[in-house]
């Protein structure tokens, strides 16, 4: 009825002018969302806009490329049974089933990427739908039956982007909890209205974004931001240094208990299992609060492994974490396995050195049991507390500080219980073991070989042959080279490919620069030797190679550190003269190809400082 009176009243207008209303997208947003996905991250957008303007939002955020397979989902009202969208339901889930089959066809070249036609459907072309756009009755059809729902969110998954548009507020959480229950995963919802709160609460993260549509959404989610950009730091930052900091500190827990226990346990076998204590009663109660705890405290408020420009630059990092690399099964038992060898190793070595028949001091007393217990309780603590530092990746003041006060903690407290007359060791008994001090040293410079050398050569053996992301940025920040993003990585691989390609081919000098094969005949004419062979000349190739990719990095590293000291700051630090790079040979080697000679490469001297204007009184 409205509609009719309105073509009837809306007659014979003359247009006067246009009015356009421009709703920006926030700074940062569109950088926000492609570190996101690199992360591995899948982001759906539900909003309540029509089907245009969210289109040109993932357009301008890069949640859609122009030429992404684009399944749309939108409910015809000429069709009210929705025959339309359970037909391309069926054609794209088929379609993701034939690509799943044959993995190649579901990565095609970029030749092989067609535009996206309109409205036709991912599944008419056999190819599955790389980003999916559901308006909000066909999002009610597509969840009103538990095998709709099913197939659905089976599509969704399988897309690298899912846009939900003209959705009501009770449909966005609805949409977040079917994810939850369906996948298993973690999600987190972000939001900036009122008609977010429903979905920022549904989810296992809710995010608030305070801003000019109100503070509800803001109020009521666990945490606050005031701008989406933010929300790069709290995941990929915050988020993966709190992930690495807990799992290392639950299984370093462990691993100290362990350290505790499992010599009673071996102890149980020469005593018959017969109830018998073997550490004082103080010391084994005073160890978990006081003896081993500040380390560990410190280490899960302030370890980091790389610093917060990295953690952004590479967004990779926080895929650890998706993995679940540093808390499952294998590291579980692996740091069980740790513990219980090196209690294996404190415990024997005590026995054997100070139970028994040995004499271990000059005054001819042999140790009692509980001497060996306190001795063995010393050596937890020792090896405990360093332990710490193979865990970090930084060796930093506060750590050392924590174990330094966690160690003269011990000598003191250790102190106290010998000389205490009620609840302590017997009187004096820490004093006996005193006047043997070279022979009790000697085995913890032994135990502290046996266990924390092992430690030591695992790290090493892991980091030279399977180092991990994380592993080489500290190469790069320790040689002094810049730390170069994965598109710059791509094309010295790619470049680094084509010369191998090349050499594998049998390329003959014609394909060299004049300049390069000018250096090769002057060469052959000074030695008079015989012309270079293949090998040769792809060794001479690749040395070219390396020679323009470190002068480059080299070239780029000082431009950097000169732009700094002239700006009064250096790698954060005020009022600090940066370090010269190492030299070029031991750049070259960090840079040295698969496979092929190392040869150092000539380097420029360093340029002068910058000359100082002193100000004359």
């Amino acid at each position: 009825m409205a509609f009719r009176l309105a073509e009837q009243l809306e007659v014979d207008l003359e247009l006067q002018g246009v009015t356009g209303v421009e709703d920006r997208l926030q700074e940062g947003a569109a950088m926000t969302i492609k570190k996101l996905r690199q992360a591995g991250i899948h982001v759906w957008m539900l909003t309540g806009d029509k089907t245009e303007t969210a289109l040109n939002v993932g357009l301008a955020t890069s949640l859609l490329v122009p030429e992404s397979r684009l399944s749309r989902y939108l409910w015809d009202r000429d069709e009210p049974s929705g025959d339309g969208l359970l037909r391309q339901l069926d054609a794209d889930l088929r379609a993701l089933a034939a690509s799943a089959s044959r993995p190649s066809a579901a990565s095609p070249s970029s030749g092989e990427v067609c535009a996206n036609k309109g409205d036709e459907a991912a599944g008419e072309e056999g190819k599955p739908p790389e980003a999916l756009i559901v308006d909000g009755e066909g999002l009610a059809f597509l969840l009103g039956r538990p095998d709709r729902q099913t197939r659905f969110i089976q599509l969704c998954c399988a897309c690298r982007s899912v846009i939900c548009c003209r959705v009501a507020p009770h449909q966005k959480g609805a949409v977040v909890s079917l994810v939850k229950a369906a996948t298993q995963k973690v999600t987190l919802a972000i939001g900036d209205g009122a008609n977010d709160c429903n979905m920022i609460r549904q989810a296992h993260i809710g995010v608030g974004i305070r801003g000019n549509e109100g503070h509800q959404a803001f109020n009521c989610s666990d945490f606050g931001l005031t701008q989406f950009r933010l929300l790069l730091p709290l995941l990929l930052v915050h988020g993966r240094y709190c992930y690495r900091r807990v799992a290392t500190v639950v299984l370093y827990i462990l691993y100290k208990n362990i350290l505790l226990v499992f010599p009673l346990i071996y102890f149980g076998f020469l005593c018959l299992f017969s109830g018998q204590r073997f550490y004082p009663e103080l010391l084994s109660q005073i160890y978990n609060p006081v003896l081993t705890a500040v380390p560990i405290t410190l280490y899960g408020v302030f370890e980091r492994d790389v610093d917060r420009h990295a953690s952004l630059k590479f967004p990779l990092l926080y895929r650890l974490g998706q993995m679940n690399s540093l808390l499952n099964p294998r590291t579980y038992f692996t740091w069980i396995f740790r513990g219980a060898w090196h209690a294996a190793i404190i415990f024997v070595v005590a026995v054997y050195a100070f139970g028994y028949d040995s004499i271990p001091g000059p005054n001819g007393k042999p140790f009692d049991m509980w001497m060996v217990g306190t001795i063995v309780m010393a050596a937890n603590c020792l090896v405990a507390n360093f332990a710490i530092l193979f865990a970090s990746f930084r060796i930093s003041f506060v750590i050392v500080f924590g174990i330094g006060f966690s160690m003269f903690s011990c000598v003191v407290l250790f102190f106290a219980a010998s000389t205490a007359s009620v609840g302590g060791i017997s009187t004096g008994a820490l004093f006996l073991i005193f006047e043997s001090f070279f022979t009790v040293l000697l085995y913890f410079l032994v135990v502290a070989s046996f266990c924390l050398g092992l430690l030591w050569f695992q790290r090493s053996f892991r980091v030279a042959f399977w180092p991990e992301l994380v592993d080489l940025i500290h190469r790069r920040e320790y040689a002094g080279l810049p730390l170069l993003s994965l598109a710059e990585l791509k094309h010295l691989n790619l470049a680094v490919a084509d010369e191998e390609k090349g050499d594998k081919q049998g390329r003959s000098t014609d394909d060299e620069s004049p300049s390069s094969a000018d250096r090769v005949a002057r060469h052959a004419d000074e030695t008079k030797e015989a012309p270079p062979t293949e090998k040769a000349k792809g060794e001479q190739r690749r040395h070219r190679l390396r020679e323009w990719v470190t002068n480059s990095l080299l070239r780029k590293s000082r431009e950097k550190t000169a732009s700094a000291a002239r700006n009064g700051r250096y790698m954060g630090l005020p009022s600090r003269s940066p370090p010269h790079p190492r030299d070029p040979a031991t750049l070259a080697e960090h840079l040295r190809l698969p496979g092929t000679a190392h040869a150092a490469v000539p380097c420029p001297d360093p340029p002068p400082p910058p000359p100082t204007a002193l100000a004359s009184s």
